[in-house]
Parts: C-alpha cells; structure tokens; sequence
C-alpha cells in the first residue's frame, strides 16, 4: 500500500508529541465514523491507520504495545463511544501544548 502521509513518515511525525500524534489519528476516526460515503469512509480509514501505525513506530517499547492494542480496538464498533472520548481527551491536550 502506498504512503499516504509521505511528508509525515518522513520523520516530521516523530517530532510531534504522543498527543498530537493521537489528536490527529482522532481527527481521522472521527472523519471515519461520520462519513457514509464508502468511498470517502475506506479513504478516512486508511489514513487513520497509517498515522496509528507511524505513532506505533514513533514509540518503541511498552507504548508500542499499548498502542498495538489501540489499532486493534479502533476497527471494532462496539468500542466506538468510548474512542471517541480517548480522542478528544488527547485534542484537549495537545491544544495546551
């Protein structure tokens, strides 16, 4: 699959911080929930996981597990109102940085 954020994999990503990062693979969950274009809604998807995975990479170690546990709960619905929340704890944070 190709890079979608190439600037991002780049390095730029690494030098945000965990909240940042998590406040903008929010941003695309929640552009993935609200979208009911398929089309748009894969694409939302796709870009969501990408950036997880470029987080995932960001933080070795024990992070890197518990954020393999994250990509692994956003794909599942019943988990979506509680994701939501976790989300939009980490845009509140990253805007006081």
């Amino acid at each position: 699959m190709p890079v979608i954020h190439q600037n991002l994999a780049a390095g730029r990503w690494a030098q945000m911080t965990l909240s940042q990062q998590l406040a903008n693979v929010g941003s695309e969950f929640m552009r993935w929930q609200s979208q009911k274009d398929p089309v748009l809604k894969q694409a939302a998807q796709d870009r969501m996981l990408e950036l997880l995975d470029l987080t995932i990479k960001a933080h070795p170690g024990a992070a890197a597990k518990e954020l393999g546990r994250l990509r692994e709960s956003v794909c599942q619905p019943q988990h979506t109102a509680s994701l939501k929340k976790y989300f939009m704890d980490f845009a509140l944070s990253a805007r006081k940085i």
